[in-house]
C-alpha cells in the first residue's frame, strides 16, 4: 500500500516536471519569437531611417545642384550681357562720338549766336569792328563822304567814311587801317536782330538778352573786342554803336 502511494507521488512530481519543462520551453521560444520580432522591427527601422535619410541627402544634393546650375547660368548670362555691352560699346564708337560732337555743336552755336549780336550787316554784307579796313571799304562802295577827326582810342586821326544811316570809323594799328568802330544814325538801317533807331528798349531787351551794363540812358553788351552800345531817350532808341575793344 505504501509502495503504492509512492509510485503515484513520483509520477505526479514527474508530470509537474515535464509540465514546467513544457512552459520553460514555450516561454523561451515566445521570448526568441519576441526578441527576433523586434530586431527585425529594429532592423526595419532603421533600414526605413537610413533611406529615409538617403532620400533626404539625394534630395537635397539634387536641389543644391539645380541651384548651383541655376546660379552657374545666372552668372553665365551676366557675364555674357556685360561682355555684350562691353563689346557695343567698344564696336560702336560712333554713338559716343556722336554726342561729344552734338555737344560741342550745342557750345559753338551758343557761342555763336552770343557772337551774332556784335555783327553788322548791310546789304547782305557782313562785318564787325576789327577787321582789316580796307576789303571792308571796298565791298561797301564809295562813301557819300569821308572825313577825320581825332582818335578816341588811338594816337592820331580817325577816318570816318560816311554812308546813308550809318558810320564806319578806322584807324591805324601796326601799320594796318582797322575798323574801329561802326555807328547807326539813320532808322533805314536795321541790326541783324531787327533793331532800329526808334525801337522801343522792350524790343532791345528781347533781341539781345538784358545788357551787361545798364546806366541812364545806356545800355551796353561786352564781348572781349567788341562793345554794342545802344542809347536810349524817353523808352526810343536814338543810338547804336559797335565799339571795337583794342586794350588800350
Amino acid at each position: 500500500m505504501i509502495k503504492q502511494k509512492n509510485l503515484y507521488r513520483l509520477s505526479i512530481i514527474i508530470l509537474v516536471i515535464i509540465m514546467l519543462a513544457t512552459l520553460t520551453l514555450v516561454g523561451c521560444g515566445n521570448s526568441e519569437s519576441g526578441s527576433k520580432d523586434s530586431e527585425e522591427v529594429e532592423t526595419d527601422t532603421k533600414s526605413e531611417t537610413k533611406n529615409q535619410v538617403d532620400s533626404d541627402s539625394e534630395s537635397d544634393s539634387a536641389s543644391e545642384s539645380e541651384n548651383n546650375s541655376k546660379e552657374d547660368s545666372a552668372d553665365a548670362n551676366n557675364d555674357e550681357t556685360e561682355s555684350e555691352t562691353v563689346e557695343e560699346a567698344v564696336t560702336q564708337p560712333s554713338l559716343i562720338t556722336k554726342i561729344i560732337n552734338e555737344d560741342s555743336q550745342d557750345e559753338q552755336d551758343s557761342t555763336d549766336s552770343q557772337e551774332d549780336k556784335f555783327v553788322f550787316k548791310y546789304n547782305d554784307f557782313a562785318f564787325k569792328a576789327g577787321e582789316e579796313a580796307a576789303p571792308v571799304i571796298e565791298q561797301l562802295g564809295q562813301a557819300d563822304s569821308q572825313y577825320e577827326a581825332p582818335s578816341c582810342v588811338f594816337v592820331g586821326n580817325d577816318v570816318i567814311y560816311v554812308y546813308d544811316g550809318f558810320e564806319v570809323n578806322t584807324a591805324k594799328l601796326d601799320e594796318k587801317e582797322v575798323i574801329v568802330g561802326i555807328f547807326i544814325t539813320g532808322d533805314n538801317i536795321t541790326t541783324p536782330d531787327g533793331i532800329k533807331i526808334g525801337s522801343s528798349t522792350d524790343e532791345v531787351v528781347a533781341a539781345y538778352g538784358e545788357p551787361d551794363q545798364n546806366e541812364v540812358g545806356q545800355m551796353t553788351w561786352i564781348s572781349d573786342k567788341i562793345h554794342l552800345v545802344i542809347i536810349a531817350m524817353n523808352d526810343e532808341v536814338t543810338n547804336i554803336s559797335y565799339i571795337g575793344q583794342f586794350g588800350q
